[in-house]
């Protein structure tokens, strides 16, 4: 984080946004796709006061995980929580 004000102008200009779009609808959890999910998933799950989980690619969390394969137009791999 190079400029605290600015990261922490843009957070709030976020959550803002969202509340806007949800209005009361608030999240139960926040979900964030490695690693850039994770950032911006916490700061999420932190003002809302719910569990952060993340999603990353297969091996890398520790415990039991479930998990979910897919297809891009190149390859194949997989993805836990």
């Amino acid at each position: 984080m190079r400029n605290p004000i600015e990261s922490k102008i843009l957070n709030e200009a976020v959550i803002e946004k969202l509340e806007t779009v949800f209005g009361e609808d608030r999240p139960n959890v926040v979900v964030g796709l490695e690693t850039r999910g994770f950032f911006l998933g916490i700061i999420l799950s932190l003002h809302w006061m719910v569990p952060f989980v993340p999603i990353r690619k297969a091996g890398k969390l520790p415990g039991e995980c479930y998990k979910a394969g897919y297809e891009t137009e190149y390859s194949s791999d997989a993805i836990e929580i």
